[in-house]
């Protein structure tokens, strides 16, 4: 059996994708009778949204604010309890480092012993067509490091240097949702829902334009977002401006947010870019039909390995704008007799990205490290 650690920047009362990834991964992991320890920059007092086995140790390590910037003093710190993380007895025989973001960390960490270093990636390179840091810095060239490199889809694959290729193996998320059978579709309400970080990648501002339209043309819709992050109050403000208080509302996550699924229309995923959208794909799982956009990579990947050439149907094409997501919300809106194909294609998610494939890529990965 291996000693695993598992590292991520923060998982303090976060309710995201990554967050319940890595712990089910741990949880998985513990079950199968490996060593576990998840290693994060929280604070000692930092409490996890999802459910955490017993077993896995849970090292925090933070002495400032997570996502903050450090001083050099503070980062070598941070390296060495690190390294006395992973050197805790059993020592560490494989690390996995979520994003590479962390890779230099985890390898100044791990120093001259031999443990492997796996990087599961969590987004689509993408990102840095989005974000100001170049995507040829030294985490992403500290790859050249790593044993194995899991990325979510295959068509990501591409995405990365010739001299990385042979050692990128495809591990989607895993879909959690319940079964959903076609007659809980008739009594659904005419409603749109989102799932995500209230932040500038998730594009909910667009989202609440583009609904602003449809509603003009057809008052009977209503918008259900939920989450929590910086762009909240921005985002009440816009809804507000719109007078769009009686058919929009923003909720706080919640663990039960499968009862929303089956209870509403359409699910839309407006973000700029994703890794795996795993709201997105629970929603499909339901039933639910998915609306976005083309250029979302991760949307565009997860939504036509489902419907295929349906996919084109129900996402917008061109730029990142408004008007091309209201067309498209106005379009398969009015689609009605299109729905249940649609739904139909959509819940194929739960064979293809099952927890039994999940699982089994993960113990391929380890035992090929």
């Amino acid at each position: 059996m291996a000693s695993i650690a598992l590292v991520t920047i923060a998982l303090n009362n976060m309710a995201g994708g990554l967050e319940r990834n890595i712990v089910a991964l741990a949880n998985k992991f513990v079950r199968d009778g490996h060593t576990v320890r998840l290693v994060t920059f929280d604070w000692a007092t930092a409490e996890a949204f999802y459910d955490i086995d017993e077993r896995v140790a849970w090292f925090r390590l933070g002495t400032t604010e997570p996502h903050s910037p450090i001083s050099r003093v503070e980062r070598g710190k941070l390296i060495r309890r690190m390294r006395d993380a992973f050197t805790t007895s059993p020592a560490v025989t494989h690390i996995v480092c979520f994003h590479h973001g962390l890779m230099s960390r985890c390898l100044a960490a791990r120093g001259l012993r031999s443990a492997k270093i796996i990087c599961s990636e969590r987004n689509a390179l993408s990102i840095y067509d989005h974000i100001s840091t170049p995507k040829w810095n030294r985490n992403f060239l500290a790859l050249a490091a790593a044993s194995r490199i899991t990325v979510q889809f295959k068509g990501y694959r591409k995405d990365y240097p010739l001299w990385l290729r042979n050692r990128i193996v495809e591990v989607p998320n895993p879909i959690y949702s319940e079964p959903v059978v076609a007659e809980q579709h008739l009594n659904r309400e005419r409603v749109i829902l989102s799932v995500g970080r209230l932040n500038a990648q998730k594009q909910f501002q667009l989202l609440i334009e583009a609904f602003d339209a449809l509603r003009a043309r057809d008052p009977s819709w209503k918008l259900r977002i939920i989450g929590d992050g910086p762009l909240r109050n921005a985002l009440d403000q816009q809804i507000k401006a719109l007078g769009l208080q009686s058919c929009v509302t923003i909720s706080q996550p919640t663990t039960n947010v499968a009862a929303l699924y089956t209870n509403a229309r359409l699910y839309c995923q407006p973000s700029l870019w994703e890794g795996f959208p795993n709201a997105l794909a629970e929603a499909m799982a339901a039933g639910m039909v998915p609306v976005g956009f083309t250029k979302t990579r991760g949307v565009v990947d997860l939504v036509e390995s489902a419907l295929g050439e349906a996919a084109h149907d129900v996402l917008a094409p061109g730029g990142f704008n408004s008007a091309n997501l209201a067309e498209t919300l106005i379009r398969v809106a009015d689609a009605e007799a299109s729905w249940p194909s649609w739904a139909h294609r959509a819940r194929r998610v739960r064979e293809l990205f099952s927890t039994q494939r999940w699982s089994s890529a993960w113990d391929h990965v380890i035992d090929a490290a």
